[in-house]
């Protein structure tokens, strides 16, 4: 298991009634983030976000010179506005910072990655050819519950091949590339859905052994960079509406956490 390389994000917001105020939850909330920075990862990234009805830009210029530490973001917001869209519009304002700086793990989601950088990672990893893992093989037992499928996968495609470090239906190990639909998933940013791998009335989808039903998600490293995928499949054809990607996300990401824990 390597160092965590890549940003976490907590979201701390000083939303007020009058621009004194403001100035004053913004000071207190740098002096909690003070105290919490000894007790966080060293690639913790932490956004400070000003929510208030009135612009608030030169103080978001004042912080972001004085801390470069943080990621200060001005939001426009009336005051009796709700957490929740409060804290969606903040994600959405950090995301577009993100992919806007290169080399960050949003820019890096965004774009076409070279199949050299993710067999660099995967070779960084040490995953391939490891003996099984213990947090691995209940996560895969897990999705297999909560998706209602026979079978559920942690996959990571070195050269050439397939390799299943945590597998239920099909065993752990090593795959043909040609068997597997991982391959195409890996390539892609967000999720890929095939309801009915065996419909004929869908060409583009290629047959492959058992499975009818399949839904993966990319797997990343700390960086950004797609090196596996985590997946759920069944013998039985499933309506994609009825697949919980959020939760398939989550699993990516506590697959991710887990591979590459201290």
């Amino acid at each position: 298991m390597t160092q965590p390389r890549a940003a976490i994000t907590s979201v701390c917001t000083a939303s007020r009634t009058t621009n004194t105020a403001v100035v004053g939850a913004a000071e207190e909330a740098l002096v909690l983030v003070d105290q919490l920075r000894p007790r966080l990862a060293p690639t913790t990234e932490i956004v400070l976000a000003l929510a208030h009805k009135e612009d608030q830009s030169a103080l978001v210029t004042a912080l972001q010179q004085a801390r470069r530490d943080l990621v200060v973001l001005g939001v426009d917001t009336d005051v009796t506005e709700c957490a929740p869209p409060l804290f969606v519009e903040v994600v959405h304002l950090l995301l577009e910072q993100q992919r806007a700086r290169a080399g960050s793990p949003q820019w890096l989601r965004s774009r076409p990655q070279r199949v050299e950088d993710r067999y660099d990672a995967i070779r960084r990893l040490g995953v391939v050819d490891a003996p099984a893992d213990a947090a691995l093989d209940r996560m895969v037992q897990q999705m297999t519950e909560l998706f209602h499928t026979r079978g559920a996968a942690i996959t990571f495609l070195p050269l050439g091949r397939q390799w299943s470090a945590a597998s239920a239906w099909f065993p752990r190990g090593t795959g043909a590339l040609q068997d597997s639909f991982c391959r195409s998933t890996v390539l892609r940013s967000g999720p890929m859905v095939i309801e009915d791998a065996w419909d004929r009335s869908r060409p583009q989808v290629v047959r492959r052994g058992r499975i009818r039903f399949y839904a993966g998600h990319p797997l990343e490293d700390l960086d950004g960079t797609r090196v596996g995928a985590v997946c759920v499949f069944d013998p039985a054809p499933r309506d994609a509406g009825t697949v919980e990607l959020d939760l398939l996300r989550d699993f990516a990401v506590l697959a991710r956490d887990t591979l590459y824990s201290p």
